[in-house]
């Protein structure tokens, strides 16, 4: 069952049925989903955004048309980016924000060694591991989209230990330290590593 609300128009008629971002518009079995949707673990598409509900029957897609224009990521914004994967010259990462508004769903992105540091780093495990949260800069707008660390402030926020798992503290400029594994591991850190107000842009 779509979740949907009722407004009205300037004239007050003709009300339509409007959803937000995270209502429930169908299962799986029924449609795919297309524009500004997407599909959950639970088997349900959910809305990405505040709009109208526009399923497509023939197609057997769901859509939403968003009463807004829909926020495109540029050039030059800073976001928030999860690192998936990391190989020797190139991190797989997803970002979650940008300046400061959550995207639903999240945006693949990459990072290569080229765009990790000013100074020299020989491979991309110096630089951040999976799992790690970094705050980056978008080097273009249209996918794929490609990230840099080469800004004042940018780099690694948050990351667990290589070995243990556990929480790493910052040591020093580019080395963290894991008090459990009494390790120290390299990172292109950020100036604001463990700034909790970064994280308040998410909003899980």
């Amino acid at each position: 069952m779509v979740t949907t609300r009722k407004i009205s128009n300037a004239a007050g008629k003709d009300a339509v049925k409007v959803v937000i971002p995270g209502d429930k518009l169908a299962v799986i079995e029924e449609f795919f989903p297309a524009d500004f949707c997407f599909e959950s673990t639970d088997g349900y598409i959910y809305s990405c955004v505040v709009g109208i509900p526009s399923p497509d029957e023939e197609n057997r897609q769901m859509r939403v048309e968003p009463l807004k224009k829909p926020f495109t990521p540029r050039a030059g914004q800073i976001g928030i980016a999860y690192v998936t994967d990391v190989k020797r010259q190139i991190a797989f990462l997803e970002l979650y924000a940008i300046e400061n508004q959550r995207m639903i769903p999240s945006v693949s992105a990459y990072l290569h060694i080229s765009w990790a540091s000013y100074r020299y780093v020989s491979a991309m495990y110096d630089v951040c591991r999976p799992g790690d949260w970094l705050l980056v800069q978008l080097l273009n707008s249209i996918p794929p989209i490609y990230l840099s660390l080469k800004g004042r402030g940018l780099g690694v926020i948050s990351a667990n230990c290589n070995y243990c798992g556990a929480n790493l503290k910052f040591k020093r400029p580019n080395m963290l330290y894991c008090k459990q594994c009494n390790k120290e591991q390299p990172r292109i850190t950020s100036s604001r590593y463990e700034d909790t107000t970064l994280f308040s842009q998410l909003s899980f």
